[in-house]
C-alpha cells in the first residue's frame, strides 16, 4: 500500500463519522489491520500514516481525529541516551494534552503494563501512568488484566475500563500446507511429538527454561523447534549455545514471512508458551488459530484463554513442571490433534466484528 494510501480515510457508505487514528502502527502484526477493516465496516473512517513525526503531525491535522487510538508506549519515549528518551517523553505528552484540549479523546490498549525491555523503568513508568490519567478509555484483552490494571495504577472507579477479547488470527495467514509437507519441508520425521516456540524471542518468554526442560525430557521421540527472531545477535547466540548439545532442536533465528507461519505451525503437535509474566497473549491466539495443542502457566493471562480440554497448564513456580506437562504431551500424542481442534473452536468465539462492535461503544462512551 502506498503511503497515499495509507492515510486516506475509509468508511462504509452512508456510515456516521467517527475518526480514529491508531499510534503506533504495527505493521509485523495482523492484529490493528483487522481491528482497523472492522471498525471500518461499522462505519467509523481510520487513518494510516507512516511512523515519523511529519507524517503523524500532517496525518493529525488531515484527519482530524476525534479518536487517538493508543497501543504499545514506548515508541512515545524510547531513543538513544537517557535524557533524549526524557525529552521525546515529555514533547509526547504535551502532544496528547495538546489533543485533549482540541477535544480529541484518548483511548489506550493496555497489551502491557511495562515495557519489557525499557531502558529506564522509571520513564516507562512515567509515560504509563500520564497515559492513563489522559485516556477517556482503556481498553484490556481480560478480566485479569483488568484487576492488575487498576491495581498497578490505584484506580478505585473502573468505569473508563472495558475488557475486550484479543481476537482470532484464523485467515490472516495461509494455511493449506499438510503436515507431511510442512515436517518435510522443515526435515522432521513423522513419528516425533513436535514442540513449537514461535514469535519475538525475549528474556521474559523464557526460551532459555524451556531449553533445559526439553533437556530433561526422557524421550528421543520429541523434537523442538524455536522459530522467531531475537532482540539481538547476543541473544541468538544465547540460544545457540544453549541448544548446542541437543540434537533433537532446531532453531530459525530470523523473521519468520507469512506465507511460511503456516509451515511452522502445522508441522508441529504442541505449541509452548512457556512465558514468566505476560498481560495478554497474541502468540496463544495465533496457535489456537491453527488448531494446536498447547502448553502454558496457569496464570490468568493463559487460564481465562485456555482450558484443560486444549491445553496442558502447568505450574510455573513448580521447577519441573513444565518437562512435565512436555512428558504428558509424549504420553498423550493421540490426543493433541482433538486438543487443538478443541483451541480452534475457542478462537472462533473471538470474532472481530464483536470486537469491533464493543470498541466503538468504548469510543462513543469517551
Amino acid at each position: 500500500m502506498s503511503h497515499a494510501e495509507e492515510d486516506r480515510p475509509r468508511a462504509h457508505p452512508g456510515a456516521s463519522r467517527l475518526r480514529v487514528v491508531f499510534l503506533p502502527q504495527w505493521f509485523g502484526n495482523p492484529y490493528q489491520r483487522l481491528l482497523d477493516e472492522h471498525l471500518s465496516a461499522l462505519g467509523v473512517l481510520t487513518g494510516r500514516f507512516p511512523q515519523d513525526v511529519w507524517s503523524i503531525t500532517k496525518g493529525l491535522f488531515k484527519i482530524r481525529p476525534h479518536i487517538l487510538h493508543l497501543h504499545w508506549l514506548h515508541p512515545f519515549y524510547e531513543t538513544a541516551g537517557k535524557r533524549r528518551s526524557w525529552l521525546r517523553l515529555l514533547f509526547s505528552l504535551k502532544a496528547f494534552l495538546i489533543l485533549r484540549l482540541l477535544g480529541v479523546r484518548i483511548v489506550w490498549t493496555a497489551h502491557n503494563l511495562e515495557h519489557h525491555e525499557a531502558k529506564n523503568q522509571r520513564i516507562d513508568r512515567v509515560c504509563n501512568r500520564w497515559v492513563v490519567r489522559l485516556a477517556g478509555g482503556i481498553i484490556v484483552h481480560s478480566e485479569s488484566a483488568r484487576k492488575r490494571l487498576m491495581d498497578r495504577f490505584k484506580l478505585e472507579d473502573g468505569s473508563r475500563i472495558a475488557v475486550i477479547p484479543h481476537g482470532h488470527y484464523i485467515s490472516s495467514y495461509k494455511n493449506d500446507i499438510t503436515r507431511e509437507e510442512a515436517r518435510r519441508r522443515l526435515d522432521l520425521p513423522e513419528h516425533r511429538t513436535v514442540f513449537l516456540f514461535f514469535g519475538q524471542i525475549r528474556p521474559y518468554k523464557g526460551v532459555l527454561e524451556l531449553v533445559e526442560a526439553f533437556h530433561n525430557l526422557e524421550s528421543d521421540d520429541a523434537h523442538l523447534i524455536i522459530a522467531g527472531k531475537p532482540l539481538s545477535q547476543a541473544s541468538t547466540q544465547t540460544v545457540h549455545d544453549a541448544i548446542a548439545s541437543h540434537a533433537n532442536v532446531t532453531f530459525h533465528p530470523g523473521f519468520v514471512p507469512d506465507d511460511d507461519v503456516q509451515v511452522y505451525m502445522n508441522a508441529s503437535d504442541a505449541f509452548v508458551l512457556p512465558y514468566r509474566d505476560v498481560l495478554t497473549s497474541g502468540a496463544a491466539l495465533l496457535a489456537m488459530s491453527f488448531g494446536q495443542a498447547c502448553i502454558a502457566p496457569a496464570t490468568a493471562c493463559f487460564t481465562e484463554l485456555l482450558d484443560d480440554t486444549g491445553a496442558l497448564l502447568y505450574d510455573p513456580e513448580d521447577e519441573g513442571a513444565l518437562c512435565g506437562a512436555m512428558e504428558h504431551c509424549v504420553q498423550r500424542h493421540g490426543e493433541l490433534a482433538e486438543m487443538g481442534r478443541h483451541n480452534l473452536r475457542l478462537a472462533k468465539q473471538l470474532d472481530w466484528t464483536t470486537i469491533a462492535q464493543r470498541t466503538l461503544d468504548l469510543y462513543r462512551q469517551a
